[in-house]
């Protein structure tokens, strides 16, 4: 992609289908994503000859019961294991753009419309499975 568009200033964002924690998420040949900025500050990773740039993925940081908003974006206990909560939903910033990152939040409001059901999870009645995230970035360096 890098080389295709003549730049690395890329932000992934969307459902991955898959938590921070999953190998294709922090593979180097996968999305090489990190927990953290200091770890993405390296910029890349050198594996089988070849250089992968590291990404950064703040939705770490919002897992948990230890949050401000949900645990994750997702509930789900059907088959996708004992977790209950996971984060499908992410942002991935390049290293070359992580100066510039200042928050993310996950979303349970729209204006005055609640996107939670009674038990705090995400209402697929009336909104979606998904809880939506938000990104706030910079336009220059640490601004």
């Amino acid at each position: 992609m890098k080389e295709q568009q003549a730049t690395n200033c890329f932000i992934l964002l969307g459902d991955f289908n898959m938590n921070p924690y999953d190998r294709g998420m922090n593979l180097a040949a996968g999305l090489n994503a990190m927990m953290t900025r200091a770890c993405a500050s390296a910029g890349v990773r050198r594996h089988l000859d070849r250089d992968y740039d590291f990404y950064y993925n703040p939705m770490w940081s919002l897992f948990g019961d230890n949050t401000d908003g949900p645990a994750g974006t997702v509930y789900d206990v059907s088959n996708q294991g004992p977790y209950g909560w996971s984060m499908y939903d992410q942002v991935l910033i390049n290293h070359s753009l992580v100066n510039r990152f200042r928050d993310v939040k996950i979303l349970t409001q729209a204006g005055v419309n609640s996107l939670m059901d009674a038990k705090g999870r995400p209402d697929k009645r009336n909104a979606s499975d998904h809880f939506p995230i938000l990104v706030t970035m910079c336009e220059k360096d640490d601004e």
